[in-house]
């Protein structure tokens, strides 16, 4: 009889692990407190003691102490998630749990497969059609592991509107007059609690920014009548001074799949960006705007009209930036985010002259 417990479908159906909450559980009969600041695993404490979780910059725990501070476990991993020594740990790359059974990595939506780089299911949400490396609805992170992480297995959600509240924050305690800003506060609120929708702020901030192009081209149009408003910039655009709007929209449009903060560290050796609410017919607009009204500069043979704004605009060289600049070649306006630097370059210049 007492062989028969050692039987390994028994012993299958006796050692498995109770998922209690995301605190507490016991794992083949061992029982786990994890402790967390915001999401993040920081310590767990069993009968043998506490051990802290030492994370690297996307979250993979690489190393494990315990309270006096001595190591208990250091893990080293492939880019995509291997383990190159170590492992022991059930909570690794990038935090998530390791299923020893499979050898695949539990996402929440999906499972991933460390050894194939892939998920073994694919994404059922919609890919960005303007990011090729999202249209694999397979791969993982972007097809780049040591800068993103997919810790729900879809795309960033709630921790887009947690960095979204922050940002929210932030304006009022810059500026607590702001009802903007309280508004923003608000939807992105609704936002993290409805599944699947995000960044209602910057659509709040998109609407205060889309009142201030109105007024710029136009005082006396109302905001919400949206389709005469572009009429007027479109066919306008032909006519006066006899340019036309080069569309650079999608180079210098922001996905709005990512975090923001991301999008500004990735303008520092790429391309500017706008903010992620606007799409390519607000750039349109936008663009159109300065180049009317904004400040027009003479230099190396070029036209140039630069704008400042009282929020910020976009990112360029690694930082969010108030200045835009549109550049006349050929019958054609094209325009971009600038950094302040540029900016007060091309005044200097002029001012020279």
């Amino acid at each position: 009889m007492d062989n028969l417990w050692h039987h390994p479908i028994l012993l299958k159906l006796i050692f498995f692990t109770y998922y209690i909450n995301k605190f507490y559980e016991i794992d083949n009969g061992t029982s786990t407190s994890y402790f967390f600041r915001d999401d993040e695993r920081v310590a767990k404490e069993t009968s043998e003691g506490m051990e802290w979780y030492l994370s690297d910059h996307i979250g993979s725990t690489s190393l494990m102490v315990d309270e006096t501070g001595h190591e208990v476990e250091r893990t080293d991993y492939f880019p995509y998630g291997q383990v190159r020594s170590g492992g022991l740990e059930k909570y690794g790359f990038t935090g998530q749990e390791n299923d020893d059974d499979t050898g695949l990595m539990y996402y929440g939506a999906r499972y991933y497969s460390p050894e194939y780089r892939v998920f073994v299911q694919p994404d059922t949400l919609l890919p960005d059609p303007y990011n090729p490396q999202a249209l694999n609805r397979y791969s993982y992170a972007l097809n780049n592991p040591v800068k993103y992480t997919d810790p729900s297995g879809h795309i960033v959600d709630t921790a887009l509107d947690a960095a979204f509240i922050l940002m929210d924050l932030n304006d009022i305690r810059q500026d607590p007059s702001d009802l903007w800003a309280w508004g923003a506060l608000g939807a992105d609120g609704v936002c993290a609690v409805v599944p699947l929708a995000t960044g209602g702020g910057l659509g709040v901030k998109g609407i205060k920014a889309a009142n201030e192009i109105d007024k710029a081209i136009d005082a006396e149009k109302a905001v919400t009548n949206t389709e005469e408003f572009v009429k007027t910039v479109d066919n306008g655009l032909d006519v006066v001074d006899n340019v036309k709007w080069l569309d650079h929209a999608h180079k210098h449009m922001a996905s709005s799949k990512l975090p923001w903060k991301d999008v500004v560290k990735g303008t520092k050796h790429g391309s500017a960006k706008y903010v992620q609410d606007l799409n390519a017919n607000n750039i349109k607009e936008l663009e159109t705007m300065v180049w009317k009204e904004g400040t027009k500069i003479e230099q190396n043979g070029k036209t140039y009209s630069i704008m400042k704004f009282d929020d910020v605009i976009g990112a360029s060289s690694g930082k969010e930036t108030h200045y835009v600049q549109v550049e006349y070649s050929d019958g054609f306006i094209h325009g971009r985010p600038i950094d302040e630097s540029r900016y007060n370059k091309l005044l200097k210049d002029d001012s020279l002259k």
